[in-house]
């Protein structure tokens, strides 16, 4: 292909049909009709309804589980994951996001809560009850339980990584990370508190409670007398004061006490504000948005597609991004979308190779978009001038007659067809989940390649300079579209001869009737 063909300025009338193409785009019913995979489990072990295949599955990793919805917003990143702990040699750790693991942590609560309310209940009928019995049978449970737990901590993966992206599930590298967390208190909590019991060292021990420590009792004596004027609880063992003096004394503590508490209620309040205004101006902007939703009478599933795309996009914590990147300098800024172009560059299999200036770049000539599900991204027929690369997500292709064929997800991409061949855009591209990708222009494609040819004449033709990988990504990109070109003229082809039989079979048999 030319590339002196292609070069053109795009005028205004041009980005104004784009923009209309666009907006042109409609939602779509997504019922999928090609065959699910099948669960990886099936590797190693066979039968999907045997106990042994649903017993395993209970310490996978859990789409349902809260934790998984919020780190693994993508299908394909969910079935990586689950792909990566079965492949492993420690395929029989607990995920920490398995359904075992969420059901032991609620068991967990539930019985910490019924022992915080068993155990005052036991000590305070002492007199009535058996004691020994009661005391007993909760000391067992309680030791088995913390026993459980600690076997169950061994063998659950953990992650150093704040988004939870990489699991760690080596058993040596679970238990290390035990002993450096919450093993002491677990093994403390567990330990039989009969064990080593000694009535001789328990009587040297009530002694030396009872000796009086003269220094330390006026200590605790002046302690909790400044505690109660403090606090404006009461005059505590001096009593209320007689004289005029002690009067005004006494009402001067009693103000500063009160100011002291109230100085520490406004410390308390700040601190939650501080720790909780993301998630405060997250609930403000809902609620702007529902009396939005409300004025305009919005329909329930259109209100609902609207908190979805809210929930999902700000993740529950409304921050002005623009604001806080006005305030940085300008390298500063640079320094942020590079690293986040290179979070979205390194999981796209067609940049493999490509120089890392070249992909930064390219990155920064991309647009974001963002997909709700059954949202129609590319409609089929219309003039596309851009390719379309998702970051998070998956989305469904169907060509013009209705013949879904295949599925794409994180790091594919899609619409090349029409930035290489000027064809009109051959398939409906319809988006199966929250869906983010970035678009490139072809303008913005052309100018970067142009750039490129530059920088080679300029290297006297590659002779004393060469860079890798230059014109990989142009002729990857060319040859998939040619390769996926072909293999949707023919899918179409079959799917209209299959749909002409099925009409001739259903007119020959309404004529024999």
């Amino acid at each position: 292909m030319d590339l002196h063909d292609e070069h053109e300025i795009e005028g205004e009338p041009a980005r104004l049909s784009q923009q209309s193409q666009r907006l042109e785009l409609i939602t779509f019913e997504h019922d999928c009709t090609l065959r699910d995979e099948p669960h990886y489990l099936t590797n190693r072990i066979e039968s999907p309804r045997s106990c042994a295949f649903r017993f395993r599955e209970w310490f996978l990793i859990d789409p349902r589980h809260p934790q998984t919805v919020r780190y693994y917003t993508s299908s394909y990143l969910l079935r990586s994951e689950l792909v990566r702990h079965i492949k492993s040699r420690h395929w029989f750790m607990i995920h920490p996001f398995s359904r075992f693991r969420f059901y032991w942590e609620i068991w967990l609560v539930l019985y910490t809560y019924a022992l915080m309310l068993a155990v005052p209940f036991t000590i305070a009928f002492t007199g009535t009850m058996r004691r020994e019995n009661y005391v007993y049978f909760i000391a067992a449970g309680v030791n088995l339980l913390s026993t459980a737990e600690i076997v169950v901590n061994c063998l659950t993966g953990f992650s150093t990584d704040q988004y939870y992206q990489h699991v760690h599930l080596g058993p040596w590298d679970v238990f290390v990370n035990y002993l450096k967390g919450m093993f002491l208190i677990d093994f403390i909590y567990a330990f039989p508190p009969q064990y080593g019991e000694d009535p001789l060292w328990d009587e040297h021990v009530k002694f030396l409670l009872n000796i009086d420590n003269g220094m330390m009792r006026r200590y605790g004596h002046c302690f909790s007398t400044v505690l109660y004027y403090l606090f404006v609880m009461s005059f505590g063992e001096i009593g209320i004061p007689t004289t005029v003096h002690g009067k005004v004394l006494g009402a001067v503590c009693i103000i500063v006490g009160i100011c002291f508490q109230l100085y520490l209620i406004l410390q308390f309040f700040k601190l939650t504000t501080m720790t909780n205004s993301t998630k405060r101006n997250y609930a403000e902007s809902v609620s702007q948005l529902q009396a939005y939703m409300g004025m305009k009478q919005f329909p329930k599933e259109m209100a609902n597609r609207l908190m979805f795309y809210y929930e999902k996009k700000f993740e529950k914590c409304y921050f002005d991004e623009d604001k806080i990147l006005s305030t940085l300098s300008e390298p500063l800024r640079h320094q942020i979308d590079d690293h986040s172009a290179a979070r979205f560059y390194t999981t796209v299999p067609v940049f493999k190779d490509v120089p890392r200036s070249l992909l930064l770049a390219l990155v920064r000539n991309m647009e974001k978009e963002i997909y709700l599900p059954n949202d129609m991204i590319v409609k089929a027929g219309s003039v596309g001038s851009w390719i379309c690369f998702i970051h998070t997500g998956s989305v469904a292709a169907y060509t013009q007659s209705g013949k879904e064929i295949f599925h794409l997800y994180d790091g594919d991409h899609f619409g090349e067809i029409s930035l290489f061949l000027k064809n009109k855009r051959l398939l409906n591209v319809i988006a199966i989940e929250f869906t983010q990708i970035f678009v490139l222009r072809r303008k913005a494609f052309i100018e970067l390649v142009w750039f490129i040819c530059l920088f080679h004449l300029f290297c006297l033709f590659h002779l004393f300079c060469q860079v890798p990988g230059e014109n990989a990504l142009y002729q990857r990109l060319e040859e998939k579209a040619k390769e996926r070109m072909q293999q949707i003229l023919l899918e179409e082809e079959l799917y209209k001869s299959h749909l002409l039989m099925v009409d001739g079979n259903a007119g020959g048999g309404a004529m024999t009737d």
